[in-house]
């Protein structure tokens, strides 16, 4: 049924209504004649040309004036057909007469070509810039590619049959290749392909020219949208090296905090273990103190001063032991004191003489005349001076000696207070 706001479709099978109008490709929406064909085709004359609708494909193909029809326009309700077939439609310049059989095809061997482009309001020729690089290499009816920044996305092209052909009949079918096989139309008449906003990337455009139910081969145009900076190839392997770095950084920190909490957690068990260590000892070093009041033996109340002398050590290690975490803060300091050398020297030497004298070893000493009062730390001293003698203890073969000298020495180019020092030198003498 023809109507003033398209052509109103009823399926008898489905029990269906439906209405064809220009977006399904008439060319007006007002129907001013409707004749059906004996192929069963509609002929349906509009206020813009006639459109012929194919009766089982739907397919819609129109005629306007340029293809020797008499004016474009046609009136409401001037429309019959004859006994043999011919259509009559009248139209603002006379009465149209054609025999629907008579009317053929014209194919379309052209390739429709691109004759102008147009990106962000600018149109383009071959001194055309875009982020720093030509637009086309060529001129655009050659040209087989693009090239745009990521800042013209935006771009329009025109395209032509390049022939005489009525220009209001042809419409063009476009596509992007990456988007799909879906193609998009132009307007009969319509040259103006547009596209807004495209992502970076390559695109291949393709674009053909229709008519009377026929389309021209098709046409490709690559269209290459560069990224910005921060997209760039060159970005990508910066992020992806950050990336990796930072992953790096973390599992390293990760290694170090499990590490450090393995380390906490063995210095709780030394700490532990020391607490229970030093109890035990602090019962041992009283009753030898009672044994030293009481012994009168020499050689006893000697033995009886070393055990009092190393226990009394191992309570002092315990002790800096138990301030480790003082250590692992920087607050651990070095306390200093005037020490007479030859004592301290002497009473570590005597904590070493029981052990010398299983090994088959001879301890011996020489101090310099006129040794001064040092400044030292007591307990860390202590500490460099143990693990001397036990090394010379160690790797002295038997029957040897080990020697412990002390004396003062001078270094003239040096400035301050290490000008002068005092030297203790532990050296092992095997015997032949």
């Amino acid at each position: 049924m023809a109507t003033r706001n398209g052509l109103l479709c009823y399926d008898v099978t489905r029990n269906q209504y439906s209405v064809m109008m220009t977006g399904q490709g008439l060319l007006d929406d007002v129907i001013c004649g409707l004749v059906k064909d004996g192929h069963g085709d509609l002929w349906c004359s509009t206020m813009r040309g006639i459109s012929r609708i194919d009766g089982h494909t739907k397919e819609v193909v129109n005629y306007y004036a340029g293809d020797d029809w008499q004016g474009n326009v046609y009136l409401e309700g001037r429309y019959t057909q004859a006994t043999d077939g011919s259509i009559y439609f009248g139209s603002g310049k006379g009465i149209v007469c054609f025999h629907p059989d008579s009317i053929r095809k014209v194919r379309m061997e052209r390739t429709p070509v691109i004759t102008g482009m147009q990106v962000n309001g600018r149109l383009v020729n071959r001194q055309t810039l875009s982020g720093k690089h030509p637009v086309v290499s060529e001129d655009l009816v050659r040209a087989t590619g693009v090239h745009l920044s990521y800042s013209d996305n935006s771009f329009a092209f025109w395209v032509s049959m390049m022939d005489y052909r009525n220009a209001e009949s042809i419409f063009y079918e476009y596509r992007l290749e990456e988007f799909g096989d879906t193609w998009s139309r132009t307007l009969p008449g319509e040259s103006r392909i547009q596209y807004h906003h495209l992502p970076p990337g390559d695109y291949t455009l393709l674009l053909r020219a229709c008519e009377n139910g026929f389309c021209s081969p098709v046409r490709a145009m690559k269209v290459h949208i560069a990224p910005p900076w921060y997209f760039s190839p060159f970005a990508r392997i910066l992020y992806t090296l950050f990336i990796i770095g930072a992953c790096c950084l973390w599992y390293i920190a990760v290694q170090r905090k499990r590490r450090e909490e393995v380390g906490e957690m063995k210095l709780r068990f030394f700490i532990n273990i020391a607490h229970e260590i030093r109890s035990p000892l602090t019962l041992i070093v009283s009753p030898v103190e009672d044994l030293l009041k009481k012994a009168s033996d020499a050689e006893m109340h000697k033995s009886l001063l070393l055990i009092r002398y190393n226990a009394n050590r191992i309570l002092e290690l315990l002790n800096q032991l138990l301030d480790v975490r003082r250590i692992d803060k920087g607050q651990m300091r070095l306390h200093f004191a005037e020490i007479d050398i030859r004592h301290f020297v002497n009473e570590l030497l005597d904590a070493f003489s029981g052990q010398a004298r299983q090994q088959g070893i001879t301890l011996q000493v020489e101090f310099a005349d006129d040794l001064p009062l040092v400044w030292i730390d007591p307990d860390n001293f202590d500490k460099v001076l143990v693990n001397l003698l036990m090394n010379a203890l160690k790797y002295t073969p038997q029957p040897g000696t080990v020697c412990v000298s002390v004396k003062t020495g001078s270094a003239p180019d040096a400035a301050g207070p290490l000008r002068d020092y005092l030297e203790i030198a532990v050296e092992e003498q095997v015997k032949a």
